[in-house]
């Protein structure tokens, strides 16, 4: 809520995050209900770069980039989970519309980081 007040838009604009998923289920789902509190009853198309590029260090700035691609472009990656993700790292770019998006991310110990990127819609 606070990232959308200091950017001047309201949650009915943001249709798309990536978040900071790991497969860590119950820290995801924490993810996913933070950003419910926040952006209300509308559900965003969600997606985490994890599975396709690993959790490392620099992963937030990565996150960032592309978040600024899907701003522009309207198509979100979508890295799919599972076993063979790993193997085959299958992606998916799913259409969301240019414009306004969140990366959002937590971490067990309470780092809450959320930054709105691209301009209105």
């Amino acid at each position: 809520a606070a990232a959308l007040k200091e950017a001047g838009l309201g949650a009915d604009v943001i249709a798309w995050a990536y978040t900071s998923a790991s497969g860590d289920r119950a820290r995801d789902a924490w993810e996913e209900a933070l950003l419910g509190r926040a952006l209300g009853p509308q559900r965003l198309a969600l997606a985490s770069l994890a599975p396709l590029l690993g959790q490392h260090a620099g992963l937030g700035a990565l996150r960032v980039a592309t978040a600024m691609w899907t701003a522009a472009s309207g198509l979100l990656v979508k890295p799919a989970w599972g076993p063979a993700a790993a193997d085959d790292r299958t992606t998916a770019l799913v259409p969301v519309g240019p414009g306004p998006g969140l990366v959002h991310g937590v971490a067990r110990g309470g780092t809450h980081v959320a930054l709105v990127v691209g301009g209105p819609p």
